[in-house]
């Protein structure tokens, strides 16, 4: 069965989508040997919860 979103569905999937590219984009600046997954997993974390002010 094929469901089709509503235009409404596809902007919150484009704004969700630019947040993650954001996110990729902001941890790939940081990672290098001996950064602890923990660590990049908050920066994400906090990344994403200012993109949602």
């Amino acid at each position: 069965m094929i469901i089709i979103k509503s235009n409404s569905e596809i902007e919150y999937m484009r704004q969700a989508g630019k947040v993650v590219a954001n996110t990729l984009q902001k941890i790939e600046k940081v990672i290098k040997p001996g950064i602890t997954t923990g660590y990049i997993d908050g920066l994400a974390e906090n990344f994403i919860i200012e993109q949602l002010d």
